[in-house]
């Protein structure tokens, strides 16, 4: 069954099924007065409400002060989420403006620069601008719900009222070593800001930087306690029995003290990692991605159940030799992580879900079963302790890559167990069957590739 519909004289609409129309056409940027090239396209799924940009290049700017001309604005009310693929640098003025009803959006690597307008008063519950954007326009992520942002550190400049009427923004973390310039009125009426934080060496550069002045008193490095709180089960409201310091420099997480908060999660609300302060289930891989390493301070014997549940900026983890035990979820759906280091003699017990441990693990998007972290290889943990660990539940699933720091392979996997950490994944934990067709960034067999 195939349906044919004319829209502005160069776009075609293809029906893919019984139960999903896909609309689509050309939006590539080109000299005025041509047609759009066919360098970027644009579909839509009626079916789940998702539009997705894909190619190489900016979009073209079909207007520079209304979103009522752009090809897809027809779908409007109906998109959900949006989707920007690996290759586009642009996003051009008010592309995405009042799409009141898109709860998420995806932004690649590529990203240059977002233009006047083009994302303001949507509805994205978290925002991740990627490490290689430059440049926002005016009023460009303006009245967002968001709780709370991170800018880049390759980021330049930030247009007049970038994040005005943010009236749920809580905190900004900037990432840049030197201030970019900012326009003005970038979080006027942003009546919740209490914090933008910077790296711990720059803290006085930013606050006497033109327009960051005026945000002077709220400049910060990031840090606090995360100890028990007034919401933990066991209401110690004792917040002092541990604290937590992020280096944005490095992108290291250091807990000390002696007892984390089973619900306290400060940084995750500070905009370094994790859901920026807001679960939303239909945006996997746009949360910030700010925490790249963690290190548990000795001292501390328990991790509590969600510790770092989605940080997926999480790379390698260093565990104290005082830890006994991790609770449910704690490092569940960290799908970047490559290495742990266990300094514990006997390995710390870890929490389990019915008949499976639940501490270690990615979801298949699609079942939702759990599956071993396709990028982890690599456990570190003391000489004498290594046949303890392999045999222990939960550790054991990665058995071939527990090490005392010498260099591991898959030879001693069973072929069930290789097939379970083998293979090609999307970014977002999806495993594929088979080697994919598509051109994009991959996981295989634990690293990150781009086909």
């Amino acid at each position: 069954m195939k349906k044919i519909f004319t829209f502005l004289a160069a776009l075609t609409v293809t029906c893919a099924s019984v139960n999903a129309t896909i609309y689509s056409g050309n939006c590539g940027d080109s000299p005025d007065g041509q047609e759009p090239t066919n360098a970027v396209t644009w579909s839509f799924d009626d079916s789940n409400g998702t539009l997705t940009i894909e190619g190489t290049g900016a979009i073209k700017t079909f207007s520079t002060n209304m979103p009522t001309v752009y090809p897809w604005y027809s779908h409007q009310a109906n998109v959900q989420r949006i989707i920007i693929g690996e290759g586009i640098t642009h996003i051009p003025d008010w592309a995405f403006a009042m799409y009141e009803n898109a709860l998420s959006i995806s932004l690649p690597t590529t990203l240059k620069s977002i233009g006047n307008s083009a994302l303001e008063e949507c509805k994205f519950w978290n925002v991740y601008l990627p490490e290689g954007l430059e440049t926002l326009g005016d009023y460009a992520l303006a009245f967002l719900p968001f709780r709370s942002v991170s800018l880049p550190s390759t980021i330049k400049s930030i247009g007049n009222d970038a994040f005005s009427y943010c009236e749920d923004l809580e905190s900004v973390g900037c990432y840049a070593a030197n201030p970019p310039s900012m326009g003005n009125g970038v979080f006027s009426y942003c009546g919740k800001l209490e914090a933008i934080y910077v790296q711990s060496a720059k803290v006085n550069d930013y606050k006497v930087a033109p327009h960051w002045s005026d945000s002077a008193a709220i400049m910060m490095t990031p840090a606090g306690y995360c100890g028990p709180n007034g919401f933990d089960e066991d209401l110690d409201n004792d917040e002092t029995q541990a604290s937590w310091e992020f280096e944005m420099a490095t992108h290291t997480l250091t807990i000390t003290g002696t007892k984390m908060g089973q619900y306290n999660r400060p940084w995750e609300s500070s905009g370094m990692g994790g859901t920026g302060g807001a679960f939303n289930p239909d945006n996997f891989i746009g949360y910030p991605i700010g925490i790249y390493h963690v290190v548990i301070g000795e001292g501390i014997v328990n991790l509590p159940a969600s510790s770092f549940y989605m940080e997926i900026g999480i790379t390698d983890l260093v565990l104290p030799s005082t830890l006994v035990s991790i609770g449910i979820d704690a490092f569940g759906e960290c799908w970047n992580l490559e290495t742990i280091t266990c300094n514990a003699v006997n390995p710390p017990a870890l929490a389990t879900a019915g008949n499976e441990t639940s501490v270690f693990y990615d979801n298949d998007k699609q079942t939702w079963d759990q599956i071993p972290i396709p990028t982890l290889k690599r456990i570190v943990v003391p000489a004498a302790s290594i046949d303890a660990y392999k045999a222990a539940p939960g550790w054991s699933v990665y058995a071939a890559y527990i090490t005392d720091g010498t260099s591991t392979s898959l030879s001693s996997l069973s072929a069930e167990q290789r097939t379970a950490v083998e293979g090609w994944y999307t970014l977002d934990g999806k495993r594929l069957q088979g080697e994919p067709s598509a051109r994009g960034f991959y996981i295989h067999n634990g690293k990150k590739i781009i086909k």
